[in-house]
């Protein structure tokens, strides 16, 4: 949300006839290099710097931090699937490149699992993917 925000703050100005997608992606792309330039900028932590463990043992870094979802995001996340899975709820090709895609499926994995032609399968995404840029625009 950042790069909106610097839009509508007036930190990045919208060139005359350019078109959405292409002045978003990249103020999207120099907004994360900007990013990572800050991090890099920063100093390295090393092990010695972290403090030690309960019995007076060196750190470990497995007991610091989680890559687990919070309660919020997981209900984040179930809300927009929820929501996805609604709007196509009479269209099963969707339905089947949705569950696909959260599977790690490839096309054709999910072409022969869901008994759809190739047509059916790219048509169906293509729906998905009109769909997607109709929320984000």
């Amino acid at each position: 949300m950042d790069t909106v925000e610097r839009f509508l703050d007036g930190r990045r100005n919208w060139p005359r006839g350019e078109l959405f997608k292409a002045v978003f992606y990249n103020a999207i792309r120099s907004v994360a290099d900007e990013y990572r330039t800050d991090d890099a900028s920063k100093p390295y932590v090393t092990m010695a710097d972290l403090p030690s463990g309960p019995d007076g043992e060196p750190a470990n870094l497995d007991n610091f931090g989680t890559q687990e979802l919070s309660p919020e995001k997981a209900l984040e996340a179930q809300q927009e699937i929820d929501r996805v899975f609604a709007e196509f709820k009479d269209d099963e090709d969707v339905q089947a490149v949705i569950v696909g895609r959260m599977l790690g499926s490839s096309a054709e994995e999910v072409q022969a699992e869901f008994a759809i032609t190739p047509d059916e399968y790219h048509a169906a995404r293509k729906r998905l993917e009109r769909w997607v840029d109709r929320q984000i625009d």
